[in-house]
C-alpha cells in the first residue's frame, strides 16, 4: 500500500474535485465556487499528480467524465464533505 503525504492535499482541492465530478464541467464549478476556470484546473491538476493518477477524462465539449480512480474518490468525498460541514456546524453551537 503506497503512503501518501496527506499535507501535500488540501481540503480546497477535493472541494474543487467533487463539485468537478459533480458539476462534469471546469468553468460550472469555477463559477459555483467563485473561483476562477484556470484555478480550478490547477487545482485538479495538483492533486492528480500527487495521487499518482487521473481523475477525469476530458472530452472536446468540455464535459468531463470521472475515471475509475476518480469515480472511487467522489464516493468518499460525497460522504466527506458533508461529514465536515457537520463537524464545523457542531463545533459553532458549542
Amino acid at each position: 500500500m503506497k503512503y501518501y503525504n496527506l499535507m501535500n492535499i488540501s481540503m480546497s482541492q477535493l472541494v474543487v474535485f467533487h463539485s468537478a465530478a459533480t458539476l462534469k464541467n471546469f468553468t460550472k464549478t469555477a463559477d459555483q465556487l467563485a473561483i476562477t476556470q484556470p484555478t480550478v484546473s490547477k487545482s485538479i491538476s495538483a492533486l492528480e499528480q500527487e495521487l499518482g493518477v487521473s481523475l477525469f477524462i476530458r472530452s472536446k465539449n468540455h464535459r468531463l467524465e470521472l475515471t475509475p480512480a476518480g469515480e472511487i474518490l467522489y464516493e468518499h468525498c460525497s460522504s466527506l464533505i458533508p461529514d465536515l460541514y457537520q463537524v464545523f456546524n457542531r463545533i459553532q453551537i458549542v
